[in-house]
């Protein structure tokens, strides 16, 4: 009811469809807003936005959707019609300065963020004279209510304290990307929807141990003697050449809403925490893919690629804290530390990464002792890595291209235990072949394997290594899916259980990246056979049919050695 009425009051704003038409042909071409601040509804907006599909935007400028236009309406509003502006960004592969290594040509991705506290409803136009027609919210299984009236989309919100993280795709602007069945679109729309900020994770910007960065070219970052460095609402960047090498006195970085900030973060403080805060965006649109800081941020090719999260660990525990903030357009891995890994911990919240058009654009890292929720990954390599024992994950939103498996634990053999991820929504995947390590579940073999892929030399195992209690539950893959895992397992796996997963339904077998593999892996060094123990699939369903022991090959597509026949268990 709430719903209906919001919307009934909506539309008195647009009596007929020629002001429909004007009234959103003005706010596509118009640099002034109309934003929300109050305690139940927080909107913002760039009034240097540059819309631009071809060529990197200028420095104080902010790339902004060619297509659409956001508006959100706070249901504690005494007037539900009022529709504040909510800035639609826009990446684009290579960003403008070529597509070597980018996947997604042609295409653009869009997002829109907000802060809410009560209920809210969203409204999406589009720039094309769009005609009504069929369109998807995507993880399908948010069941948001949705209509459309005069060209527009309206989609309620409800208030979630772990707010929601969706895709909005057009029938009209779907693209093939691998197989006759496969499409994703062309220019996609993310909406974020977060929680108003909580006092905790706002330094003060009065505080004698604050920067306040001013707009413009960041400097002075590497002396400052302040901990907290502000980002306020404006735009700031770092050229291509630089990025932001916080003094040792740093150890808070907070983006406020509003806040867009071209660069990358790399912390020298080695005390108890390091947090990034806030609902800003950090861009890395102004480096070339694989950009190396030691040759002048050129592409490199030794693993020294720029990481838009990076640091040092010292001789005691460290947590880095991240609460908020989206990343646009990673030159390489998201995020690395050096040093002593086992000092280091990850607690992620609300974080969200779009644009990773270029290769070898990883998830974050997740160190001993790791917890997140509540993520959105735009990703086209390793997506959620679980490296490191006692780990815990829940609530992932993943928009996979095509390298790597969804989860990856693989690569070498690990001593890994007391892992748990949960409630994760697939809502593409881009996988070409066997070679690009496809499934939502995977270890990859050995980097020292003579050759790529699952077929290549089995004796690189470690079996004094052990993966034991992990668990992978409520896995959803939407649309044509790869397998559910490839399994190279570089050491023992003892206590494995894969609960409650759907497959939507598998792609085209001509890819050959729907069959689960579990093949025989040996120790390197002895020859020893790896041990598989107790391997539970739990209620996996491809389409409507649940997958058993009789079924598995022909409806799971799941091929296990014999050697491990026998520990793998259906239930």
């Amino acid at each position: 009811m709430r719903f209906s009425i919001q919307v009934a009051l909506a539309v008195t704003l647009l009596n007929t469809a020629d002001a429909s038409s004007l009234y959103r042909r003005n706010r596509f071409n118009s640099a002034s807003n109309n934003t929300a601040d109050t305690s139940h509804l927080k909107t913002w907006w760039h009034a240097t936005g540059e819309v631009n599909t071809g060529t990197p935007v200028q420095d104080g400028n902010v790339r902004q959707s060619h297509l659409y236009s956001v508006q959100v309406a706070s249901s504690i509003s005494h007037n539900l019609s009022t529709f504040y502006d909510s800035f639609a960004y826009e990446s684009i592969p290579g960003n403008g300065m070529g597509t070597d290594n980018a996947s997604g040509v042609g295409t653009t991705m869009a997002w829109s963020s907000f802060l809410y506290g009560s209920d809210a409803t969203v409204k999406i136009s589009r720039s094309d004279n769009w005609s009504i027609g069929n369109y998807t919210i995507r993880p399908t299984n948010l069941n948001l209510n949705s209509t459309t009236y005069g060209g527009d989309v309206y989609i309620s919100i409800p208030y979630n304290p772990r707010g929601y993280r969706f895709s909005v795709e057009f029938g009209d602007d779907l693209q093939t990307i691998s197989g006759p069945e496969e499409k994703s679109p062309w220019n996609s729309l993310l909406i974020f929807a977060s929680p108003m900020e909580d006092p905790s994770i706002i330094p003060s910007s009065s505080s004698s141990s604050s920067l306040v960065v001013q707009e413009g070219l960041i400097s002075g970052l590497d002396s400052t003697q302040a901990s907290a460095v502000i980002f306020k609402p404006g735009v700031y960047y770092c050229t291509g050449y630089s990025h932001m090498k916080l003094s040792s006195s740093v150890n808070w970085v907070y983006f406020a809403p509003g806040a867009y900030v071209k660069g990358a973060v790399e912390f020298s403080n080695t005390g108890s925490e390091v947090k990034a805060t806030g609902h800003g965006v950090l861009s890395g649109e102004q480096y070339v893919w694989y950009a190396d800081p030691d040759s002048n941020y050129t592409t490199g090719s030794d693993n020294n690629g720029l990481r838009m999260w990076s640091g040092q660990t010292g001789s005691s525990q460290q947590t880095f804290t991240l609460n908020g903030p989206t990343v646009n357009t990673p030159p390489f891995n998201s995020m690395d530390w050096n040093g002593d890994l086992t000092l280091m911990t990850t607690v992620a919240t609300d974080y969200k990464q779009v644009g990773s058009f270029y290769a070898q654009t990883d998830g974050l890292e997740f160190y001993p002792g790791s917890q997140a929720r509540d993520i959105f990954y735009h990703v086209n390599d390793d997506t959620i890595k679980t490296y490191y024992s006692n780990i815990n994950i829940d609530g992932v939103v993943v928009w996979k291209y095509a390298t790597a498996p969804v989860v990856q634990f693989g690569w070498a053999s690990r001593e890994l235990s007391n892992i748990t991820i949960n409630d994760v929504s697939v809502i593409h995947q881009s996988y070409d072949n066997a070679g690009d390590n496809p499934g939502l579940i995977g270890s990859d073999n050995a980097y020292t394997a003579s050759t790529t892929g699952i077929s290549s030399n089995h004796s690189t195992a470690n079996v004094s290594n052990t993966m034991q209690d992990i668990t992978w539950s409520n896995f959803r893959a939407e649309g044509p899916s790869a397998c559910l895992f490839r399994i190279c397992a570089l050491e023992n796996l003892r206590n494995v259980t894969i609960s409650n997963a759907w497959i939507e339904k598998f792609a085209s077998s001509d890819l050959n990246t729907t069959e689960s593999l579990l093949p025989v892996f040996y120790d390197s060094i002895t020859g020893a056979q790896v041990n598989v123990s107790n391997f539970v699939i739990d209620n996996f369903v491809v389409g409507s049919t649940k997958v058993t022991a009789d079924n598995a090959g022909s409806v799971g597509q799941i091929d296990v050695d014999s050697a491990y026949a026998s520990a793998v268990r259906y239930q």
